[in-house]
């Protein structure tokens, strides 16, 4: 017994070590790319999305063919066998069984031991994920098995994962390879399937869901829309159409100026979008920046010249967006670029009623000191 207990790791990373030590070497390839998944996935994985992941195989050029290997699927058990001590299970979820399990991994304390092989490196990491969710929803795109219903989801475990976020991995790399994600947006069959399963500028669709709202947009819009600075490059480079109307938000730069993707926003407004083009749900890109309180998104519109009292959109003008969310620094901006304070619109019908309905103190003043109506004898807590 004394033995046994002497023999006992005297360290979490001894102990870690000997897990890993544990795991043979035909499945070590697979075990790191477990490891990868678990540690990087940036929503709950269940089990049988996890050993769906065996099936992908990225390479060293994933665009140029199809690298799912159907016939390569782990089996349920092999996850938790192979991983066993490193991993656990809740529901159906699968996650790592502590937090310290990843930052071992990517420690330096791994070299020099048979945990190096293991080492994790958070950009190689998320570049590899993205690829392989790309090249999934591109094998999926071209099989034979696609029914294009939900029937799907239970085909393709990985589906619903791969279609939300992969663009969320490609934002955490620091690869310029867009090979993929080019493929993904401008083949229309991919990018269709894509829509399909998620929607990103429409965060309650659903899967497979039938929904009202079916305006098709451009792949400059949607690159735009996730921030992919590289792929709006290209595209533009491509010939894009930089005004194309579609989609939620009308146009690429709504958008980007929506989302606060400012380096995108200065790459639409040089290849000369129209920067008081009208539609979308907040009728110009300077209203939809407001809105989020992006100002140095603001600021870039104003100088390229966005008409500040411009009309339009669920919250009427960008001055009433802005008071709205209790974004003082860009009311400011827009109020020294001489909006109409008393400009009517939105649900109380000035920017002052909606900072003061909504408590923004610092906004009213500002509002009230730049000339705002307060009109007496007004309830200014109308309605919520």
């Amino acid at each position: 017994v004394k033995a046994a207990l002497l023999a006992l790791p005297a360290t979490l990373d001894e102990t870690y070590e000997r897990m890993l030590q544990n795991i043979a070497a035909e499945d070590q390839a697979y075990a790191l790319t477990l490891l990868r998944w678990l540690a990087y996935s940036q929503a709950p994985l269940r089990l049988d999305e996890v050993a769906e992941i065996s099936t992908i195989v990225p390479g060293e050029d994933p665009a140029a063919h199809d690298v799912v290997d159907i016939y390569n699927r782990g089996g349920l058990t092999d996850v938790l066998d192979i991983l066993a001590g490193l991993v656990v299970m809740k529901d159906t979820k699968i996650r790592l069984a502590h937090f310290s399990v990843k930052e071992y991994l990517e420690s330096t304390r791994t070299r020099g031991s048979v945990a190096q092989s293991f080492r994790l490196d958070p950009t190689r990491e998320h570049r590899l994920i993205k690829e392989s969710c790309l090249v999934y929803l591109m094998h999926y795109s071209n099989s034979e098995q696609k029914a294009s219903s939900k029937q799907d989801l239970v085909v393709f475990p990985l589906l619903d994962y791969a279609a939300a976020m992969w663009y969320r991995h490609a934002l955490l790399q620091q690869a310029e390879d867009y090979r993929c994600e080019i493929q993904l947006l401008e083949s229309k069959t991919h990018q269709a399937d894509w829509l399909k399963i998620h929607k990103p500028d429409m965060s309650w669709s659903r899967p497979f869901d039938n929904d009202d709202y079916d305006d098709k947009a451009s792949s400059l819009y949607y690159a735009s829309f996730i921030g992919r600075v590289g792929v709006v490059q290209l595209l533009l480079e491509a010939k894009a159409d930089v005004n194309a109307q579609g989609g939620r938000y009308g146009t690429a730069l709504q958008a980007a100026s929506l989302r606060g993707y400012d380096k995108v926003v200065r790459l639409l407004l040089e290849a000369e979008a129209d920067v008081n083009a009208q539609g979308g749900d907040y009728g110009n890109a300077l209203q939809a920046a407001s809105l989020r309180g992006y100002d140095k998104v603001v600021r870039l519109l104003l100088e390229a010249e966005a008409d500040v009292n411009a009309q339009g959109g669920d919250y009427g003008t960008a001055l009433y967006a802005a008071s709205s969310g209790g974004h003082d620094k860009v009311v400011r901006l827009l109020l020294e670029a001489e909006a109409d304070v008393n400009a009517q619109g939105g649900q109380y019908g000035t920017a002052l009623y909606a900072a003061s309905s909504r408590g923004h103190d610092k906004v009213v003043q500002l509002l009230l000191f730049a000339g705002a109506i307060n009109k007496t004898g007004e309830d200014e807590n109308t309605e919520e």
